[in-house]
């Protein structure tokens, strides 16, 4: 990720603690909202998904094999940012549900990739429309211009929140 060109005034070095406190927890408790999102998120996704079969849980492993089929399942773990005994739990219900499979590799044995199984990629429509209706009906209130700008500010927050 390159680093973002900086835009308007940034130097908040001079700061006392008082002021950077009212700042970022008064009118505008950021890390509230963007966790109170997520959750309306989540709660949201996992009624809209689960009439397809498909665990909230699930979503964004389904999302990272949707970009990139049979990803290695250290590589699936890394890409949804979750540690191995969460991935294996997810892949083994993906299995039982018969919306995932195992398969070594077959140049290292130790490797094991995932692959999604046709009844996964058949439900894929249907599971990114219900994620798009869900993001469509949380913008209704913001401009074209205005989604943009919100994607690329969170996008910047994200990086800062990243880098050391």
């Amino acid at each position: 990720m390159s680093e973002p060109q900086p835009i308007g005034d940034l130097d908040r070095s001079g700061w006392s603690d008082e002021e950077k406190i009212a700042y970022f927890t008064g009118e505008w408790p950021l890390g509230f909202l963007v966790r109170d999102l997520h959750r309306m998120f989540r709660m949201q996704l996992k009624e809209r998904v689960e009439k397809h079969g498909v665990s909230v849980g699930m979503w964004s492993y389904l999302w990272a094999l949707y970009e990139e089929d049979g990803l290695s399942q250290h590589e699936l773990a890394r890409r949804v940012k979750l540690v191995g005994p969460s991935v294996v739990a997810a892949i083994n219900q993906m299995e039982k549900r018969g919306l995932a499979e195992r398969r070594r590799s077959q140049t290292d044995r130790r490797v094991v990739h995932v692959y999604l199984t046709q009844k996964a990629w058949d439900l894929r429509p249907a599971l990114l429309s219900e994620g798009a209706g869900l993001v469509e009906r949380a913008v209704r209130y913001l401009g074209n211009s205005e989604i943009q700008l919100l994607c690329s500010l969170l996008n910047r927050a994200r990086h800062g929140a990243s880098s050391e």
